[in-house]
């Protein structure tokens, strides 16, 4: 059988192991939660991707939260000639995983390509990541803190630091799924196939200017189709369709669908002395924070949209987060994260399934459109406790009143 049949037959079977999720996923709501029904994966269990990383021998993080991804400790990566650590947070849901790279000045990762998708950050240093298909021209795409791109599927790819301080890279991808269906590393690492409708050499593949920019008029987000975010701390935002809680006081973000994938990514911002709805959406959505100070509360949605009220507040989890704190909200959990800082809290987040260009057939399971409970539904003291944080902090309640949103439903 040619290399071509065999891909396409590999493709099938994924698209049936995604359906077979979707359809289990279907009655999530009637199950035990995710905690108690074991769905939080750990490093000892012997799926087809745990052996590849434990093959790989770097540290694993795992757990809610990381408080400080820039003083996470890396271990010698012998694959790609430098430092690093695997990220696998309970909230990946065996759907997304991470690794921090590390690069010291002059120095350069080792070739290598995967059929994995990927979204990269910078989390400090400076360089240049090139990208190439076999026998194609190499293409570069120049990066510094604060900078968010993607690589095309399965084009070979390094990254170089070509500045005088070290080097620390984010990335996160669909590794997982991709490595327990196949089960074959070499298939994943080593395949010939090249998706030229993604990537086929173009030499502004990395431009900087976005290739098309839709405001929010008429959607609930606005987004960009780009490969590369220079700069997320200062990258336009609008303001979200599902944010605005009052005239000044609003939620803004930015989409980003970047090298043709089918992840999402976005940059959001919220003011001070303002908190957002509580939701639930899919796994996978690793979010960094990267300005303000605050915290979110995260619990399963079997505790109820009133957990504290309804008796479950010992099921509710709190992340209190900075710059440079990345936590992953786990699959179908409420979360609502609250700023207690003097500045406007700014997060992107790295990657997530499902963006505006290439929806996904199995919304149950990848679909991330939120599922909110309106502030005027919510548990009273979410609203408590968050005024009680703003006090210690001299900071102004900034809120309408649970009378005007009860006006405006």
């Amino acid at each position: 059988m040619s290399e071509l049949p065999k891909f396409k037959s590999r493709m099938l079977a994924l698209v049936t192991f995604m359906t077979a999720i979707a359809l289990t996923a279907m009655a999530q709501d009637k199950r035990p939660s995710i905690a108690e029904e074991g769905h939080l994966i750990t490093a000892g269990e012997e799926s087809a991707f745990w052996k590849w990383i434990k093959s790989e021998g770097l540290p694993v993080d795992t757990g809610y939260v990381i408080d400080d991804v820039t003083t996470v400790r890396l271990g010698p990566w012998k694959r790609l000639g430098v430092s690093g650590a695997v990220i696998y947070l309970n909230g990946d849901g065996g759907q997304m995983a991470g690794y921090i790279a590390g690069i010291d000045p002059a120095q350069k990762t080792a070739p290598e390509r995967h059929i994995y998708e990927e979204h990269i950050y910078v989390i400090s240093g400076s360089g240049e990541t090139v990208v190439w298909q076999e026998g194609g021209p190499k293409v570069t795409a120049k990066w510094k803190r604060g900078t968010l791109f993607s690589v095309p599927l399965n084009t070979w790819h390094e990254h170089v630091n070509t500045g005088t301080e070290p080097v620390r890279l984010i990335g996160l991808s669909n590794s997982p799924l991709v490595i327990d269906l196949f089960r074959n590393l070499d298939f994943v690492f080593q395949n010939n196939f090249r998706f030229t409708e993604r990537f086929d050499g173009q030499s502004n593949f990395f431009d900087p200017v976005p290739s098309k920019m839709e405001p929010p008029s008429g959607h609930r987000h606005s987004y960009s189709i780009t490969n590369l975010v220079p700069d997320v701390y200062t990258v336009k935002l609008f303001p979200a369709g599902h944010g605005l809680i009052g005239t000044g006081v609003g939620t803004i973000d930015t989409h980003f669908e970047m090298a043709n994938d089918t992840l999402d990514a976005h940059v959001e911002e919220w003011q001070p002395g303002v908190y957002e709805r509580g939701h639930r959406h899919g796994a996978g959505d690793n979010v960094l924070i990267i300005r303000g100070r605050g915290y979110s509360l995260m619990w399963p949605a079997t505790a109820g949209t009133r957990p504290f009220a309804e008796g479950h507040g010992d099921q509710v989890i709190r992340v209190d987060w900075h710059p440079m704190t990345l936590f992953v909200p786990p699959l179908g959990w409420y979360h609502q994260h609250f700023n207690t800082s003097s500045e406007g809290a700014r997060f992107v987040k790295l990657d997530g399934w499902e963006n505006r260009v290439y929806p996904l057939t199995s919304k149950q399971t990848f679909n991330q459109t939120a599922i909110s409970i309106e502030y005027q539904d919510e548990d009273p003291k979410m609203r408590e406790m968050y005024q009680a944080e703003l006090k210690k902090a001299g900071i102004q309640f900034r809120m309408p009143s649970l009378e005007e949103l009860r006006k405006q439903k």
